[in-house]
């Protein structure tokens, strides 16, 4: 049967499709030094050759162990030369369109929080792509069957966080705002919600749409309490001063949040934790499972950028955090997934970087929808076989998969709380994520109950 069904169709079937071979363009977009930096703090930054490097393992596991129908994978990386911090959009779809006409490839991802744009012009182009965190599903149903992510879509998750907040939060005191400033009380308070997010036209939409319909459902609004930040390094000072500004207004300590949701990408809650601190602000910040801040490396770095070890009785407005998780619990540093698929592949030693089964997620993702395609490969018939494989996951493993209108793979959440004196099963140093109760939680699968972490110290 396997030899009959590699006999079909093989030819060249779409763009970026041979007899033998599928071409696939990994872009790494322009780096700035100031987040660079933030990045390797938090062990989440990757050279251009690191890349390579995997993908030649990453390449070697792919075309042994997944039915291609006779084809082999090349993975192509493209440096990008257009500004991202902030995105220059203008620049980047044209950037975009370069890969497409120059590169000819059947897929092209970017894992990445930025630009919307960006993936709207490789739609445009009739070219599947993946990346772009946190969009709405309605974005990639308007450009459907190119635009899919690993990552949790953002309406999946606004839905989860409502719910999770109507469930275990709403029409309750804020019990686990930090204790820094006892004056402004916000722990003896009905919760108040404040958001902070990106400026991304999807990413502000959900807060705006989605996340605004599933609290409007327990009858909590967020009002004016709400601040849509540029990624641009180079304004974060005075972003940040004004993002805690709408977060807790002068004066008015009445209408202050005094519970803040993130929906971050990973180097803004550096700024707006330091921020709060500076400002004698304490709210309960809350991780929505956004943008990998929800990783122990990147809480980590937060606190040490609040200046708060472990040996340090100052408060730390970080220290009580808690909220949701779209990731595995992550297994330890050099163990894990992606560098499993690094030794399999043929590499030798540690994998090239720390983050590289993030890495491996994309790659994994791409080659299973090529898989399920079948020998006639093209984007209409991925889509079909993307439907047909269904939703796999565990207690202890992310929910994955897609249906008719769900282009973005994570599905479910864990519950978590941050434990500053825990050592991180990831790397050994004190901080990380605990979860809260045995397992994950579907979208439809929150009840209504009173959420309850340990007695601190936790």
């Amino acid at each position: 049967m396997r030899a009959e069904l590699r006999g079909r169709q093989r030819g060249a079937t779409y763009q970026g499709v041979t007899q033998d071979k599928i071409t696939i363009v990994r872009y790494i977009g322009k780096g700035n030094d100031a987040v660079d930096a933030i990045l390797k703090a938090q062990d989440a930054f990757v050279e251009v050759d690191q890349y390579k490097a995997f993908h030649v393992a990453a390449t070697k596991f792919i075309n042994a162990n997944y039915e291609l129908y006779g084809r082999q994978i090349e993975i192509k990386t493209v440096q990008g030369s257009c500004e991202t911090i902030p995105p220059a959009v203008a620049c980047l779809r044209n950037e975009m369109k370069e890969i497409v006409t120059g590169n000819k490839p059947y897929f092209v991802y970017w894992n990445t929080s930025l630009c919307s744009g960006c993936f709207d012009e490789l739609s445009k182009q009739r070219t599947p792509n993946a990346g772009g965190w946190h969009f709405r599903d309605s974005f990639s149903q308007a450009r459907k069957p190119y635009h899919w992510d690993v990552q949790m879509s953002g309406t999946k998750m606004a839905q989860h966080t409502g719910r999770f907040w109507c469930a275990q939060l709403a029409g309750r005191p804020a019990i686990y705002a930090g204790s820094g400033n006892p004056a402004q009380n916000l722990r003896d308070n009905p919760r108040k919600i404040g958001v902070i997010s990106t400026d991304d036209p999807e990413n502000k939409g959900t807060v705006e749409g989605e996340l605004a319909a599933e609290l409007a459902k327990c009858g909590t609004s967020i009002g004016d309490r709400k601040y849509f930040y540029e990624q641009n390094i180079t304004t974060a000072d005075q972003q940040r001063r004004a993002a805690v500004l709408r977060m807790n207004p002068v004066g008015s300590g009445e209408n202050a949040a005094t519970s803040v949701l993130c929906f971050c990408d990973l180097v803004a809650p550096s700024f707006l934790y330091s921020e709060e601190q500076q400002q004698n602000y304490y709210p309960e910040n809350i991780v929505v499972g956004s943008g990998f801040m929800d990783t122990d490396a990147a809480a980590q770095a937060y606190m040490g950028t609040l200046g708060c070890p472990l040996k340090s009785s100052k408060p730390c407005n970080f220290e009580d955090a808690f909220g949701l998780s779209s990731i595995n619990a992550q297994e330890p540093m050099f163990k894990d997934t992606g560098q499993r698929v690094w030794n399999a592949g043929g590499g030798q030693g540690n994998a090239p970087f720390e983050s590289v089964t993030g890495e491996w997620d994309y790659l994994n993702m791409i080659a299973s929808l090529i898989q399920g395609a079948g020998p006639n490969l093209n984007p209409s018939s991925m889509e079909a076989g993307a439907f047909r494989q269904g939703i796999r996951g565990d207690a202890a493993h992310v929910a994955r998969g897609f249906s008719p209108g769900n282009y973005a793979w994570n599905q479910d959440m864990r519950t978590v709380y941050w434990s500053p004196k825990t050592a991180a099963r990831w790397n050994g140093e004190v901080g990380a994520y605990i979860q809260v109760g045995p397992g994950r939680t579907p979208v439809d699968g929150w009840r209504r109950s009173e959420l309850s972490l340990p007695p601190k110290p936790r």
